[in-house]
């Protein structure tokens, strides 16, 4: 196509500036042009309303599987709902993952029953206390029969303690029978225990 014909059916010169040659291919094509348009009617007039009414009368895909795919609006509460629940699992897998296996128990739940028993005919009570109930006389022992002798069974934690006497809540008395003593530090005598765990295990 000769640049002056391509030029007018681009809109760029006015028909009388084309030569006589270029104005008679110019005709040509405006026939062209105009049979094409003849021949190709343009879309429906009920095309777009037909469209639009198939469109809304769309509905969601039946069944769960049509639940789940259906787009719905994303609400900030749910987002928020969402991610704690994710973080909330995540950390109790974590802290699962990282739980310890199995451990011996420390403290109390490893106690081990102590008799302690002192002959003091006359006395009208008799408590023990020591470095296990922080020098507390709340362990009291009893003498049943009345035969002076007193005797007591509490629960101590393993390990290597000192202790004494107490009787009328007033006279602090070493256990005559300890296995060891130790200096109290007010020039007396702290009588020495050692509790091993039932287990048989190291202290």
């Amino acid at each position: 196509m000769e640049p002056e014909l391509q030029s007018y059916l681009d809109g760029q010169i006015m028909p009388e500036a084309l030569s006589e040659r270029a104005g008679g291919e110019a005709a040509v094509w405006e026939t062209i042009q105009s049979l094409w348009a003849a021949q190709s009617p343009g879309a429906p007039p009920d095309l777009i309303p037909g469209v639009m009414q198939r469109i809304r009368g769309a509905r969601p895909r039946a069944g769960v599987l049509g639940w789940m795919i259906a787009p719905r609006p994303l609400r900030p509460a749910a987002v928020i709902g969402a991610a704690a629940a994710a973080i909330f699992l995540a950390v109790a897998l974590t802290r699962t993952l990282e739980r310890p296996g199995p451990r011996r128990d420390t403290g109390l739940a490893q106690a081990v029953y102590v008799q302690f028993v002192l002959k003091a005919p006359g006395a009208k009570s008799v408590a023990v206390a020591g470095d296990f109930s922080a020098w507390a006389a709340n362990l009291l022992l009893e003498d049943a029969d009345g035969d002076g002798i007193w005797t007591g069974v509490f629960p101590l934690p393993p390990g290597l303690h000192k202790y004494m006497f107490l009787l009328d809540g007033q006279r602090w008395l070493t256990d005559p029978f300890a296995a060891a003593y130790v200096d109290d530090g007010f020039g007396g005598k702290n009588a020495i225990l050692q509790v091993v765990p039932s287990d048989g295990g190291q202290i």
